[in-house]
């Protein structure tokens, strides 16, 4: 009797053991699922993890399109080709879907930057940079956004919920976003660099601190005695290099800056009042082209109507940049930033929505004209 006695028992903290290590099992499947769907991501037209999303959105000139001035077109590493939404872009877009995060896990640190800030009427003055932008991390993921949009992202005033809108009038105009995914680390690097632009920080909400992310917030430069810096990183397999400028050094971002570091032209669609022309050689080190034109199918618009600040390179197939400062005289007197990236991808994609551009031979014509008239 005392031999099943013991068998019994033994077979009970058998059966225990299993049924513990079985709910072992499904809340560490619980907790990792859970970690995923929590975790600080760039998020894509379908609110799924990407490493990176670009977006377009189209200016009210366009009439023929689905939504008065909040059409965009988008691109990702799954939809490589310049796609235009069904949706407005305040409705489940890649911009809802990854601004929501900030709403909805407390946990998440973030700082919005703009020289034209929510609620203002006029810019800050050429002290602060002409830069716009998000950065937002957690413990282990982070992510950067670059943007040309004036007075966004914005916040409720009673809530202090991120608002998942472009307001009017900043519809009026084309702008373009660019998201990417990175470690907090990689983050904290950049955010040191940008304090060369001066940057605006109008809002914030830091739960983990760090020192580049007080400087930033604080509008102190960490310790750089230069006016412009290039820090190129790897994240996702996608390598990146961000450029960095201030007011003092007077430099034009692409012809100064960009163009040297890939010893190459660029095309670049910018906002001007007015409009720099194109820099040409031999006057210039580098041919900087202005684009005139962009078109997506039956959507078509000219720079006039352009917020944008994009660039592709002339004979390198294979670099983009998303900036945020206009290539305009005036610019160089401030701060500003270029997130370039080494990818086919994007070049291919942005590429094909040029359909005008000011070329170096046009500006020679029209010179000569000039001259012998």
């Amino acid at each position: 009797m005392s031999l099943k006695i013991f068998q019994d028992a033994y077979d009970l903290s058998l059966l225990y053991k299993n049924r513990t290590q079985n709910m072992v099992k499904k809340f560490l499947i619980i907790a990792a699922s859970l970690i995923q769907i929590f975790a600080l991501s760039c998020l894509d037209i379908n609110g799924n993890p990407v490493a990176w999303w670009n977006l377009v959105k189209m200016p009210k000139a366009v009439k023929n399109a689905p939504f008065y001035g909040k059409s965009y077109l988008y691109v990702s590493p799954d939809n490589p080709t310049p796609t235009l939404s069904t949706n407005p872009i305040n409705v489940t877009s890649p911009m809802t879907y990854t601004l929501n995060q900030l709403n909805t896990d407390k946990t998440v640190s973030f700082l919005f930057y703009n020289d034209g800030y929510p609620g203002s009427e006029t810019n800050y003055s050429s002290y602060y940079g002409h830069s716009k932008g998000i950065l937002a991390y957690t413990q282990t993921q982070a992510i950067y956004i670059i943007h040309s949009v004036p007075h966004f992202p914005y916040t409720d005033n009673v809530t202090n919920a991120v608002v998942l809108d472009i307001a009017d009038p900043q519809t009026m105009y084309g702008q373009n976003m660019m998201c990417i995914q990175l470690d907090p680390q990689t983050l904290f690097n950049i955010a040191g660099i940008m304090t060369i632009n001066h940057p605006a920080v109008y809002f914030s909400r830091i739960v983990n601190q760090n020192a580049n992310i007080t400087y930033l917030v604080k509008n102190v430069t960490a310790g750089y005695k230069f006016t412009q810096s290039i820090y190129s990183f790897t994240s996702n397999g996608n390598f990146y290099t961000y450029f960095a400028k201030d007011m003092a050094g007077q430099w034009d971002l692409y012809e100064d800056i960009i163009a040297p570091y890939y010893n190459d032209g660029f095309k670049v669609e910018s906002w001007g009042r007015p409009y720099d022309a194109s820099f040409c050689k031999p006057k210039y080190s580098y041919n900087v082209l202005n684009v005139l034109g962009v078109n997506l199918g039956r959507y078509a618009w000219y720079n006039t109507d352009d917020h944008s600040k994009w660039g592709i390179a002339i004979k390198n197939t294979n670099i983009y940049c998303s900036s945020d400062i206009n290539r305009m005289n005036s610019q160089r007197k401030r701060g500003g930033g270029a997130l370039c990236t080494n990818s086919t991808l994007l070049y291919t994609a942005f590429s094909s929505l040029i359909t005008l551009e000011e070329s170096c031979n046009e500006l020679l014509s029209q010179t000569l004209s000039y001259i012998t008239s």
